[in-house]
């Protein structure tokens, strides 16, 4: 298990770098914003910048692919319903701070985030008519 949470972190990460130079580059025009939702865990709170209406909200899974208790619902105070979309947010190897090889284990919508934007920028690599 623990494996293939380092792999998905590892890929993830690298779809996004694919994704910013892409993106940098001019190669995709009109890109998307992914925004974690927050941590707060209570319904219709969540605020700026996850509650604009042209960016894509990323909400946290657990790792029973249900919304993670800690996730933040919508709808927002303006009644839009967020967040858009969801991903695997708890449990995330991720590398560990100052020790240059070692990784630990994260969880919030700031861990599902980079992984709903690599998912994102793998799909539109393999068809970008979406």
């Amino acid at each position: 298990m623990q494996l293939n949470n380092r792999l998905l972190s590892i890929v993830s990460y690298l779809a996004v770098l694919v994704g910013v130079v892409l993106g940098a580059s001019g190669i995709v025009r009109g890109g998307s914003l992914f925004i974690a939702a927050g941590n707060s865990a209570f319904s219709a709170q969540i605020g700026t910048p996850g509650s604009a209406e042209d960016v894509i909200t990323v909400g946290a899974l657990d790792k029973n692919t249900a919304i993670a208790v800690y996730s933040s619902q919508g709808p927002t105070e303006e009644g839009r319903v967020k967040p858009n979309i969801a991903f695997v947010g708890s449990s995330v190897m991720a590398p560990d701070f100052n020790t240059g090889d070692g990784y630990t284990s994260k969880s919030g919508t700031s861990m599902a985030t980079p992984g709903a934007a690599g998912l994102a920028a793998l799909m539109y690599q393999a068809n970008p008519d979406l």
